[in-house]
């Protein structure tokens, strides 16, 4: 059937996942005297920082939903505290991005649920930087008295390694990005729009 509800929660956890900090022998970083990206003019110093907080950490939840949507998609609401994003698809599909709703310690919980009239999917990702730890699929089918789940059984590979083989494979055979620059420009847009809703 046809996709009605998005919903991704994402809390802070652990996106390390225990791995050892970097080793520094004092080096300055290479960006050091580069300046940083400012924020669009019209924010004030407040609106400013929960920008640049909101692209840091939910930039790519903002990408993934678009993505998953296969279609664009507008901010409706945004809760007072910040802690929940409401959305719709350009079809009408009813999204929702829960953020910092709880936290967790020693884990990482990234979770997209997709809601279909016989169905859902639910897709957890695991810690960015955990190597060898693919997410989970897990597929619901309502068929009557034969209902069913399906998780597939997917590689572990490390999702941060797998990104880089693509770019480059993307740059070297000149492959069309499944996320061009132009859907880095709405990602932005999705931004500010949030920071216009919370303020």
């Amino acid at each position: 059937g046809k996709l009605n509800y998005l919903r991704v929660i994402m809390p802070p956890g652990d996106w390390i996942f225990k791995m050892d900090p970097p080793i520094n022998m004092g080096d300055k970083a290479s960006y050091d005297n580069e300046i940083p990206e400012r924020s669009p003019a019209w924010m004030t110093d407040e609106q400013a920082k929960v920008y640049m907080d909101f692209i840091n950490y939910y930039i790519h939840q903002v990408n993934l939903i678009r993505y998953l949507l296969n279609e664009d998609y507008s901010v409706e609401y945004v809760d007072p505290t910040g802690k929940i994003l409401v959305a719709k698809s350009n079809s009408g599909v009813a999204v929702v991005l829960e953020m910092a709703t709880y936290q967790v310690v020693d884990e990482w919980h990234e979770f997209y649920e997709a809601f279909f009239d016989k169905g859902k999917i639910k897709l957890s990702l695991s810690a960015p930087l955990a190597r060898q730890r693919a997410g989970e699929v897990e597929i619901y089918k309502n068929r009557g008295k034969n209902s069913i789940y399906e998780k597939p059984v997917i590689p572990q590979e490390w999702s941060m390694l797998e990104q880089a083989r693509f770019f480059i494979d993307a740059v070297r055979n000149k492959k069309r990005s499944i996320s061009p620059a132009s859907d880095a420009v709405k990602d932005l847009q999705i931004v500010e729009d949030y920071v216009k809703k919370l303020f």
